[in-house]
């Protein structure tokens, strides 16, 4: 339990240090705006180019998401995609958990707004210019109440 609290402050505080100053060179992190009206159906596949200043750079992916308090579901299931070489593709699945057990929502915000943070546990190997991408997994068709996806690489030394 702890071991995860410390996982997600580090994944939140890396997210707000990442979005106020990019790293030179690193423009692949940026959020993509959802209508928490319409939804994000199941078969809609959010796309975020990555670029770096090497050609192939090592390193793990952190994803933020923001939603409102009428999300109906204590989780967020995300399958994160990365364009290998010759077509081959590299894939994790990540759970963001919103909220704990007794329903409150887990992430900080302004107003009814809540963003929670994570990082995929995958080391991905990845090409500079080409995409990520990112889609729900949920049972559910189309996730109403997310507002953004936001996507972030951090090369590994």
């Amino acid at each position: 339990m702890l071991r995860g609290a410390i996982r997600l402050t580090f994944a939140g505080a890396l997210l707000a240090a990442v979005a106020s100053c990019g790293r030179p060179g690193n423009e692949g992190s940026r959020y993509e705006v959802l209508s928490p009206e319409e939804g994000w159906c199941y078969s809609d596949t959010l796309s975020f180019p990555i670029t770096h200043t090497d050609t192939l750079a090592s390193g793990r992916v952190a994803v933020g998401v923001t939603h409102t308090g009428e999300y109906p579901f204590s989780d967020l299931w995300l399958e994160i995609t990365s364009a290998g070489k010759e077509g081959t593709a590299r894939r994790d699945t990540l759970c963001l958990r919103l909220a704990d057990r007794n329903g409150r929502w887990k992430g900080h915000g302004i107003g009814t707004s809540f963003q929670v943070a994570d990082t995929a546990r995958t080391v991905f190997r990845h090409r500079s210019g080409a995409p990520f991408t990112v889609r729900h997994i949920m049972r559910e068709d189309t996730l109403r109440s997310v507002e953004r996806v936001g996507l972030f690489f951090i090369p590994t030394k």
